[in-house]
């Protein structure tokens, strides 16, 4: 009970800083665009937010906090500058916060130090920088997502087809984790057994009167259509090779068009050949494994949101947060210290990433950041991810090839036979 009590001191501190952190100027690009949309939320009808005149794609599911924000901002008359960060950026913080205390509950009953890495989550400097300092949501659709994993391995069928819908009309990218819910219903043997083909029923019947409910008040006349119609369109929004990130598309000049050709081939097809054959080769190495168990699932995932991050053109340096959670509780599950080194150095990379773009486009929000980001350099960083990468990689086809324990085993046993 007394651990219980330290931990939770802990993790109340951790939360104090975050709203410390929160104070400092944001990603303007960003959180104006919380603000502007928290307010046309409150003062237009929902069925007459989007408009072709104003800038307004982004999925309704994140859109109903925004609402409440707004409304909070309207009841109480807010106007101060740093309290206007505390409270847009109140729906990360809490969301990382819950996000641990998932961690905490997954290893409530292991040993020290695993039982503990929900504080190693918390406290990780990237996944505060993202949702305390940038003003991003990506914790939101992190949570959804480990909710809704956490849901599907535990046999909560339903409750995971919820959470996943919840995720998916937060940032429609939740689509590139759909491997793992296929993957998932297939070994489970749908098709032979009744009782495991109504559940995977109920998961999509639930996933789809989710999105439509929600989605209903935005879209009363088109509802689903107008829902893919309006991501189709974001999908369009930066048709650049790279947006950011330090992935494949660092090393080749990636604030380029990607329809250039590469070979015959447009840096588009190229990026979707690339997630495709890595996304088929994981998805074999999962299919064809014998006993699969939780921890593969978490795993998977990971790489499946790795593989996304790294290929496919049109990626903002943000997209690889979603990866942290799935690779921490891999690490504890598996006791793996290759994993947590890949947890340490990938979040290292991410947090370069993150503010080296954050000082690119704001170089006098924090100028002693700005100062410290001259010596990165974007393409290394890329190249190092990328074997990080292939570590993972091999490391999920065969993880045997990381464990020294076993091979000292061997040898002290072979030293001691007569």
């Amino acid at each position: 009970m007394k651990k219980e009590i330290k931990t939770v001191i802990i993790l109340l501190l951790g939360f104090l800083i975050r709203l410390i952190l929160s104070s400092l100027p944001g990603f303007k690009a960003d959180t104006n665009a919380w603000y502007a949309w928290a307010d046309r939320l409150v003062n237009l009808p929902l069925k007459k937010f989007y408009s072709s005149n104003i800038w307004t794609h982004y999925t309704p599911g994140y859109l109903y906090i925004l609402w409440i924000l707004g409304i909070i901002k309207k009841i109480f008359n807010i106007s101060d500058p740093i309290i206007l960060r505390q409270l847009f950026r109140l729906p990360s913080n809490v969301s990382d916060f819950l996000t641990s205390i998932l961690i905490f509950k997954i290893f409530k009953k292991k040993s020290f130090p695993w039982k503990y890495l929900g504080i190693l989550y918390f406290f990780n400097p990237v996944i505060i920088f993202n949702s305390s300092v940038w003003g991003q949501v990506d914790s939101v659709l992190t949570l959804l997502l480990l909710v809704s994993i956490y849901f599907l391995l535990n046999k909560k069928i339903e409750f995971s087809g919820l959470f996943y819908a919840l995720a998916f009309l937060v940032k429609p990218q939740a689509v590139f984790l759909a491997p793992v819910y296929f993957l998932f219903f297939l070994k489970k043997k749908i098709f032979s057994s009744n009782k495991m083909l109504i559940k995977t029923v109920n998961f999509l019947l639930v996933f789809l009167i989710v999105g439509i409910l929600i989605s209903w008040p935005f879209f009363p006349k088109s509802n689903v259509f107008g829902l893919f119609k309006l991501i189709n369109q974001m999908g369009k929004d930066y048709p650049y090779s790279g947006l950011g990130a330090f992935n494949l598309w660092q090393l080749f000049e990636p604030f380029k068009k990607d329809n250039l050709l590469v070979y015959g081939v447009s840096r588009f097809n190229w990026g979707l050949l690339l997630y495709s054959f890595f996304t088929i080769i994981i998805s074999f190495i999962l299919w064809f494994r014998r006993k699969t168990k939780n921890k593969d699932y978490y795993l998977a995932a990971t790489i499946f949101l790795f593989i996304f991050f790294l290929f496919p053109t049109r990626i903002h340096e943000r997209y690889l947060f979603s990866i942290f959670p799935f690779l921490l509780i891999s690490a504890g599950l598996l006791k793996s210290r290759f994993l947590i080194f890949n947890y340490l150095i990938l979040s290292l990379f991410h947090f370069l990433n993150m503010v080296y773009i954050y000082c690119y486009y704001y170089p006098k929000n924090i100028e002693n950041l700005t100062l410290s980001m001259s010596s990165v350099s974007p393409k290394f960083i890329s190249l190092l991810t990328i074997f990080s990468f292939f570590g993972l990689l091999l490391y999920f086809y065969n993880p045997f090839l990381f464990k020294r324990t076993k091979i000292k085993k061997e040898i002290k046993f072979l030293k001691t036979k007569p």
